[in-house]
């Protein structure tokens, strides 16, 4: 049977790595009892998961933030680093993520 595959960028400056591993912790969980269930695996992405290359280091991350489903944002104390083109990396996620959707109404944005 097909298992549904579905894309989550979680996007957040480094001041909520206790958050985005709990988030982690959760999807976990969550891929390997209900979502087993009903044949849906949550792929949790951030920018901790992506491999260094050549170039801006943003436009590496990028690419997850283009193909997710849902977009969450957290922020808390920090807004995060400036990403070369914009005043974080943060803002650069969100903002791709806000224009895909205003063209095509995806990624959903938490």
């Amino acid at each position: 049977m097909f298992r549904k595959v579905l894309p989550v960028f979680i996007a957040s400056p480094s001041d909520l790595g206790d958050e985005r591993r709990g988030a982690k912790k959760v999807v976990d969980k969550f891929n390997k009892s209900l979502g087993q269930k009903l044949n849906v695996t949550i792929d949790l992405l951030g920018w901790e998961d992506t491999f260094p290359g050549v170039g801006r280091p943003q436009e590496l991350i990028n690419p997850d933030v283009e193909k997710c489903e849902i977009f969450i944002g957290l922020l808390w104390k920090r807004w995060g680093t400036p990403s070369g083109e914009f005043s974080s990396s943060f803002e650069e996620e969100f903002s791709i993520a806000m224009e895909r959707n205003r063209k095509s109404g995806s990624p959903q944005v938490w």
